[in-house]
């Protein structure tokens, strides 16, 4: 599967509690320990870089909704999916060119 944007339209009918393209949930803040877990600590990424991401999740919550409001899409499906396992690549300070296009 390609990787899909998560960045919500302006006219998105959700309420955030803080102003956040992507939506509530989908921020990742790591502890010390993870950090030093994923052998990060020593050299992290500077703010601004470009990393790629690995995870596993378990799903733990799968609602469906009837569509009741006319625009004739059948269900409407919302998944929850807590993150167990993470892996970061190119995390040594690379900036999004030279993750993209080499140093």
């Amino acid at each position: 599967m390609a990787l899909v944007s998560m960045e919500r339209d302006d006219d998105d009918n959700y309420v955030d509690a803080s102003p956040n393209l992507y939506g509530y949930g989908l921020r990742i803040s790591l502890t010390e320990d993870q950090v030093e877990a994923l052998g990060l600590k020593a050299n992290p990424p500077p703010a601004g870089a470009v990393v790629g991401l690995r995870a596993i999740a378990q799903v733990t919550t799968v609602t469906q909704d009837a569509d009741v409001d006319g625009d004739g899409d059948g269900v409407d499906v919302t998944l929850c999916l807590q993150i167990t396992h993470l892996e970061v690549e190119g995390g040594g300070g690379k900036t999004a060119a030279d993750s993209l296009y080499g140093s």
